[in-house]
């Protein structure tokens, strides 16, 4: 490939039409267009997005600054059902903070998630929970005052290590993860990388036990490509790499 042209269309249909048409070669996919990529038989590829999206438990007051109501409310929600039937795309289901293959080793609007969390949560703990749809700013705001219950809180790395989300994790307001923060702390000057896997896999161990952020699911961006074009590597931090694609005969 000798050159490329990139095209911004913002309009997520707009863009997957033009791909149709053959005016694109790749196009990044929605919830609704990955669908209909998939059932015109277009050939996807999907990557990790650096994104953990979570639950973030108020650990100052009322019931959530009880560890075991935080654990109960986040060992309760039905992952796999989310991403499945209610997300629909290629998101994996979070059952850790750090991502695994950041670790070396071996779309629908998301009011319908808290629909499914406030349906999980009736189902398997008994509890009524009121849902409140706010602004970014109010939300922003209500976190920081500390007047809220539990808020859905997304976090994007801005490297392939798990220390990227544990050091935004031990700084979660009002939880008194000190033993978890010690943990990271020494991760971050151990040159093994060996027992710097050990220190942040002990301290994602308490993070999870004690739960101030509860994981949901993991986002994956989903693009199309061209039939024909091969190698095109993407990567979590916005770096498609072209070096080594090319197309078929």
């Amino acid at each position: 490939i000798e050159r490329l042209v990139g095209v911004k269309v913002r309009d997520a249909a707009q863009a997957y039409a033009l791909f149709e048409e053959g005016a694109l070669d790749m196009v990044d996919l929605n919830a609704t267009t990955s669908l209909l990529a998939e059932q015109n038989g277009r050939a996807g590829q999907s990557h990790s997005d650096g994104t953990v999206c979570f639950l973030q438990m108020n650990c100052e007051q009322g019931p959530t600054a009880n560890a075991n109501i935080r654990r109960a409310l986040g060992l309760a929600v039905n992952r796999r059902n989310l991403v499945n039937n209610v997300l629909r795309d290629n998101s994996l289901p979070a059952l850790s903070f750090a991502r695994a293959d950041f670790r070396n080793r071996k779309g629908k609007p998301f009011s319908e998630g808290v629909s499914a969390l406030r349906r999980d949560w009736k189902a398997a703990l008994g509890v009524e929970i009121k849902i409140e749809h706010l602004s970014e700013e109010e939300r922003v705001q209500r976190v920081r005052d500390g007047a809220y219950g539990v808020t859905i809180e997304s976090w994007r790395a801005d490297c392939a290590s798990p220390a990227a989300f544990l050091e935004y994790a031990v700084e979660t307001r009002g939880w008194n993860g000190a033993e978890c923060r010690e943990l990271v702390q020494s991760a971050r000057a151990q040159t093994d990388l060996e027992k710097r896997m050990e220190l942040l896999n002990r301290a994602e161990t308490i993070l999870l036990s004690e739960m101030p952020l509860a994981p949901l699911y993991f986002p994956m961006r989903d693009a199309a490509l061209a039939d024909g074009l091969w190698g095109v590597r993407r990567s979590a931090f916005g770096q498609d790499d072209f070096k080594n694609a090319g197309w078929s005969e």
